[in-house]
C-alpha cells in the first residue's frame, strides 16, 4: 500500500485552509477564528518554518517553527507529527518500544514538573490501586 501523506510548506494560497484546521484544533483559534489566520501570515512574515501535512489530499496537520519557542504542532494525526517537524524518528516503533509517545520540544518547559508529579504520583499510591497504566481491570485509584 502506497503511503498517501505529505509534507511541505505553507504557500500563501493554502493560507485559509490551514487556518481552519488551526480552528478546528485549538480553543483558542476556534474562540477567534481570525487570530489562526493572522498566526500564519505572521509566521510566514517571520520566514518562520510553516509545514503542512496532508494525508489522501486532505489537510491533516500544520506545524509552525518559532526560533526562540519551538514547534507549535496541529494535527489530527499524531503519527505525522515526526514529518512536520522535519524529525527523523518512527513514532510506531517508538510508542511500541517505550510503550508511551515523546514529541521532542512540546511542553518542554513543563516536562521536568510533570515528571515529577508523575513519579510522586506512583510512589504514594496506595497497595489498592495498581501501577499499571495500561490496566483495564478498573482498579486504578489515581
Amino acid at each position: 500500500m502506497e503511503d498517501s501523506s505529505v509534507v511541505k510548506a505553507l504557500s500563501p494560497d493554502e493560507l485559509r485552509t490551514a487556518a481552519e484546521l488551526l480552528e478546528k484544533n485549538s480553543a483558542k483559534f476556534s474562540a477567534n477564528p481570525q487570530l489562526a489566520e493572522a498566526r500564519l501570515k505572521k509566521a510566514l512574515e517571520n520566514k518562520d518554518t510553516v509545514n503542512v501535512g496532508y494525508v489522501e489530499g486532505q489537510i491533516s496537520g500544520v506545524a509552525i517553527r518559532d526560533p526562540t519557542h519551538g514547534w507549535e504542532v496541529y494535527a489530527s494525526n499524531p503519527l505525522q507529527v515526526p514529518a512536520l517537524t522535519e524529525a527523523s524518528e518512527d513514532l510506531m516503533a517508538s510508542f511500541w518500544r517505550n510503550g508511551y509517545l515523546v514529541f521532542p520540544g512540546l511542553l518542554a518547559d513543563e516536562a521536568q514538573s510533570l515528571k515529577e508529579k508523575l513519579d510522586l504520583m506512583m510512589q504514594t499510591a496506595g497497595k489498592e490501586s495498581t501501577a499499571d497504566w495500561n490496566a483495564v481491570n478498573g482498579g486504578a485509584a489515581f
